[in-house]
Order: structure tokens, then sequence, then C-alpha cells
């Protein structure tokens, strides 16, 4: 059956295709985008019927993995709850927490990640690693409210998987921030990715930046948007994506906007699609690499920027080992 899945908060003309995204997936017992819960697949995009719950109190740094058997994933609704704390500067107080979803045959995941900081003073971040086997699908949504001088950093690490279909919707209050940053692999398959953080109030900074590479014959989409909403003043935010196209069959899409509703705001945008810099590889080729190594060295440098985000060395340990495997 063909599913439309993805769909963007504001809609572009139809021939840059990349409102949504269409599947053929035969999936039993999933409600994609019921029609009737138009706000609920505006922040979500991806809406399901079947879920296990966990909640997690979060008082220290922790790692969950989660391992995938044939058939029907499991859908994860993570809850964080973040507890009470002395410290009142958001800089200096982190809790990080770290998901691994592997795949042990062929299947399909589902998560559904909802967080609220709605306690002063919480800056928390979340490590999401897709390491998923080339023949499973991927689907998470993220719902997130960040508040009373909250801090939320996704780092969403998105290395494996088949069809991979990921969104982000965000509200942001008063002085809180939000920072999404994104490393994909297109390698013959499909990517989607929609992004919505909305600027509700004043002093908000929110940050999308997004490396990636795509390689035999793979498609992606990206939709970003942020949204100043009338009364967010003050409010900061950017979005950058950059793609290297390692062949000339693999297709790249993208679209960030920046909606305004405020005046007193910053923000910027930009997209960068194209093959390995010529000169970089020239360069690095002329001090003894092999074409090789130098294009794996350009790509890593790139990622390093979102990997060296995560505090964990182990979890490091394990994307370079994944990354090192597939460029």
């Amino acid at each position: 059956m063909e599913y439309i899945l993805n769909e963007s908060a504001y809609k572009t003309t139809n021939r840059f295709k990349i409102n949504n995204i269409k599947l053929d997936l035969d999936i039993p017992d999933i409600t994609y985008l019921n029609p009737v819960d138009k706000e609920f697949n505006t922040k979500i995009g991806l809406s399901f019927n079947k879920y296990d719950d966990y909640t997690y109190e979060v008082k220290e740094n922790k790692t969950e993995t989660i391992e995938y058997k044939d058939g029907i994933g499991r859908v994860i609704n993570i809850n964080f709850i973040l507890g009470d704390d002395t410290d009142n500067s958001i800089h200096n107080y982190e809790k990080e927490f770290n998901l691994i979803l592997k795949s042990l045959d062929d299947t399909k995941c589902f998560s559904y990640i909802k967080i609220n900081t709605n306690i002063d003073s919480k800056h928390f971040k979340i490590n999401v690693i897709n390491l998923l086997n080339n023949k499973s699908d991927s689907f998470i949504a993220y719902d997130n409210k960040v508040d009373g001088m909250g801090g939320l950093i996704i780092n969403h690490i998105d290395l494996g998987g088949h069809f991979k279909v990921n969104n982000v919707y965000t509200e942001l209050y008063d002085y809180s921030f939000n920072r999404i940053n994104t490393i994909y692999i297109g390698d013959n398959n499909k990517l989607d990715y929609n992004y919505h953080v909305k600027s509700i109030g004043k002093e908000t900074i929110s940050n999308i930046i997004t490396e990636g590479i795509l390689k035999n014959k793979a498609y992606k989409q990206h939709k970003g948007i942020i949204d100043f909403v009338e009364g967010c003043k003050k409010s900061e935010g950017v979005e950058l994506e950059n793609c290297i196209l390692l062949d000339d069959e693999s297709i790249s899409r993208s679209s960030p906007l920046l909606m305004c509703h405020e005046e007193d705001v910053e923000g910027s945008h930009g997209v960068s699609t194209g093959k390995i810099d010529k000169e970089k590889l020239f360069y690095l080729m002329s001090r003894g690499l092999s074409e090789s190594e130098a294009n794996k060295l350009i790509i890593l440098a790139n990622f390093n920027k979102i990997i060296d985000n995560i505090t964990n060395q182990d979890i490091k340990d394990i994307i370079y080992d994944y990354i090192n495997q597939v460029i």
C-alpha cells in the first residue's frame, strides 16, 4: 500500500517534489497521518496507534540499546522526565541520553520520542544512533517542548536502514534553545527529513545543522522550517545543510524555510550540494593519500563537527567504526 508521509507544514510548489514522500509499504495495524487530527499530523508527521511506553527519569547519563527482531519492530514512546537540581546555569548542567537502534533481522522500526524540558535551567542532550541493517526501515518522530530557560540538543546519527523517515517538531518558549544536528548516509535507498522548530517565546535560539553523503542512486529530501511566531522578540535561528554526492545518479532535494511573523528576530539559511571539492582532494592526494583515503578524510571532517557533540567515547567509536565500513 502506498503511504504519503512527512508532509511539510508549509507547502512549496509541486514541481519541487518535496512537500511529502510516498512509500509503498506493507504495514498492518499502523495508522499514518490520520486526516481527522490535522494538528497532530502537522507536529509529528507520523502517527502510530500501537506503542510500548517507556518513561525514563534521567538522573545521570544513560545509554539504552534497543534491538529489533524480525517483523514489525515495537514502537517506543520515550517520555523523559527531568528532576530538580540546584545548579541554575544552563550551560554548566547537562544530562545526556544515548539511544542505539539495531536490527537482528530485516524489520521496521517505529520510534516516537517525546521530550518535555519544562523545568527551569535544564540542558538535555539525546543522541539517537541508527545502526539498522540495510534492509530495515526506520520511522522516527520527535515531539519536543522546551521551556523555562531550558535547552535541548538532538544529535541524530542516521547511518543504517533502508527507507528512513524522520520528523522533528519543537516548541521553544522564553529563553530556551534547540539544536538539531544530523548526520546521514544514503546508499541506494530513500531518506526523508522534516524538521519544524517553532519559536514562540522571546530570546529563543534554534539551529538545524545537517551533514550527509549520498551514493549508489540514493534519494534524499530535507525540509527544515524555523517558524518565528509573533511575540518571539530577539530570537535567532540558523539552518545549514551540506550534502556530498558520491555519484551522478543520487538525488538531493532540500527546502530550508524561514517563516517570520515578528520583526525583531535574526534568521539565516543555506544549502550546499555537490561533489567533493577537487582542490581539497588534490591537496590531500599530493600529501600521499590515495583518492579513497582523501575522500574519507574530507567526509569525516564534515561529520566530526556533529560527532564531537557526543560525550561518550564508546558511542563515538561505534559511530566511527560504522562510518569507516560504509564509506
